[in-house]
């Protein structure tokens, strides 16, 4: 069942109190750096981040090299 609303009466409105809000920072987004973190993913996706044939990377790492890549994600929203 709906409950019916009723009109106030210019007494009832001029009763109403209101209090002021405080003031509040505005909601941003924040900026964070991570360096130094290994990440294991299947070779594809890491040949394809470090733009390097993943036939050469398997090839390093079959061979017992280490193959590093720097990757950086630059997101201007």
């Amino acid at each position: 069942m709906l409950a019916e609303k009723r009109v106030l009466s210019i007494e009832e409105l001029e009763a109403q109190t209101a209090i002021e809000l405080p003031e509040r920072e505005m909601l941003a987004l924040v900026n964070v750096r991570i360096d130094d973190v290994v990440i294991q993913v299947p070779i594809g996706i890491a040949a394809n981040l470090c733009n390097i044939n993943a036939a050469v990377l398997a090839a390093q790492l079959v061979a017992g090299q280490e193959a590093e890549c720097e990757a950086e994600v630059d997101q201007d929203l």
